[in-house]
């Protein structure tokens, strides 16, 4: 790999395809332009294996389906055949090809499609070499800075593997993007059934039934929705799925299974045009070795059972991602839960779902925290309640703006939870503050331990041990 010292930029001049589609919160958006994951163009990457970036144009404000007209690529390298592929969500079903074309050193070079080619879910768009199977040329990645997270990979269709902190770079975990756009434009007709996006709750404890949330999107309104499990893949059993307050958040729960169960489920929805349809299958599983609370926050906040208690004077905790003008620090992913330092009085509770706490062996809860301005402490808690949330019992406290156990880096936080054995429980993070501190929370998970220590390898000083025979006939 080399660090980009000089690059010419050839800029493509199309009337047509001009600007450059802006993240407006998820909001629903007409607008069109290339969307660019890609940040300030940095380093030259000359490995191996085809180029490709995983797209949701939701990324963008925008919703499937979508139009797709071109794509721009920054070459580093002259005279190479190549062209560019869409595969679908699965990462090798090709979707779109384009004919050869030749490289120039530090040119954005650019394809357009004949006609448009529709997306309706996710995509991948992908640079290859010849269509006959030759290298791929040289390309650019940014400094990862792009401030969307990693969506680069390189290998083969169905084999991507992912460039973020790639060690050729020179700092590692970084989220590294290729300088790759794509043109888009939101479809004019709806012929799509509704779509399902961020299902969750599909690894669950043993026994424990499992609380299934989905948003289904679509451009019109999604008149119907419900699903189906299997456990055989012969029988589908349906389940209802009950529309919360927030348009398209659906939820469901399907009937707790054994250790070591495993099936699918499905989706069925329709919309006010009459399209519907049957979705893709989804994985989901039981076992003593999944997490009986896992929680990254990196879809709808709040997550799926999660409430939120919040005073009526600040903004309480939300979702943050990289891009929040105020900063923020993530652990893992794209997004963490966090409270800011609202100049009023805060008195706001994240509180996680209902869970049973094991009554046998032993159960942890864990998380990883960090914040800003830690120094302006007023108190961070972290509670147990076993009526809930009608009294609430601290396991944890940080109120020493003098020595905060909070800081910029993350820290992960360990509490045995063996106290509430055989208990239902709600765990609570508790902020309170008047233009305090800013936290972080992210990768809540409250795991079972069922296998006690065991011994792996035993060691002795050699230089302590008695020669054999020493010893023999010692009367």
């Amino acid at each position: 790999m080399k660090k980009l010292m000089t690059l010419i930029i050839v800029i493509l001049s199309v009337s047509i395809f001009a600007g450059n589609v802006q993240n407006i919160n998820g909001q629903k958006s007409s607008q069109k332009g290339w969307a660019d994951y890609s940040g300030s163009p940095a380093w030259i990457w000359s490995e191996p294996g085809e180029r490709a970036m995983y797209y949701n144009v939701e990324d963008f404000g925008m919703e499937y389906p979508v139009d797709f007209y071109a794509v721009q690529a920054l070459l580093y390298q002259d005279n190479v055949d190549y062209h560019f592929k869409i595969y679908d969500k699965d990462g090798s079903t090709l979707l779109w090809e384009s004919a050869d074309s030749v490289s120039a050193e530090g040119a954005w070079q650019m394809t357009e499609v004949a006609a448009p080619v529709v997306l309706a879910d996710d995509f991948w768009l992908v640079l290859a070499g010849s269509s006959s199977g030759g290298p791929v040329p040289n390309t650019v990645v940014d400094a990862g800075d792009g401030g969307y997270g990693a969506h680069s990979y390189t290998g083969t269709a169905g084999a991507w593997t992912s460039i973020a902190g790639y060690e050729g770079y020179g700092e590692t975990g970084m989220n590294y993007n290729h300088s790759m756009l794509a043109y888009l434009e939101p479809d004019s007709t709806d012929i799509f059934p509704p779509l399902p996006r961020e299902v969750t709750g599909t690894s669950n404890f043993m026994d424990t039934p499992a609380p299934i949330s989905v948003r289904i999107i679509d451009p019109n309104d999604v008149v119907s929705a419900s699903g189906e499990w299997t456990i055989d893949y012969l029988t589908w059993t349906p389940f209802a799925l009950t529309e919360s307050k927030s348009s398209h958040n659906f939820t469901g729960v399907v009937p707790g299974q054994v250790d070591g169960a495993s099936g699918a489920i499905r989706f069925i929805a329709a919309d006010s045009l009459g399209n519907s349809g049957t979705s893709s299958e989804y994985p989901i599983s039981w076992s003593k070795d999944n997490a009986i609370l896992d929680e990254g926050f990196e879809g709808s906040f709040v997550p799926s059972g999660w409430t939120l208690d919040t005073s009526a004077a600040g903004a309480g905790f939300i979702k943050s991602v990289a891009s929040d003008p105020n900063g923020s620090i993530i652990h893992s992913g794209n997004a963490c839960a966090s409270h800011g330092y609202d100049a009023v009085d805060n008195d706001d509770w994240l509180i996680s779902p209902a869970i049973i706490i094991p009554d046998t062996n032993f159960t942890t809860l864990s998380f990883w925290q960090a914040g800003y301005w830690a120094d302006y402490i007023t108190e961070h808690e972290v509670a147990i309640s076993t009526d809930g949330g009608g009294t609430w019992t601290q396991i944890y406290l940080d109120n020493d703006a003098l020595d905060p156990d909070v800081s910029e880096t993350y820290e992960q936080k360990f509490f045995f939870l063996d106290t509430y054995k055989g208990q239902t429980i709600n765990i609570g993070w508790h902020y309170t503050g008047n233009d305090a501190d800013q936290w972080f929370i992210d990768d809540v998970s409250v795991l079972y331990d069922y296998a006690g220590p065991s011994i792996v390898d035993i060691a002795g000083n050699a230089a302590l041990l008695p020669t054999v025979g020493a010893y023999l006939n010692n009367d």
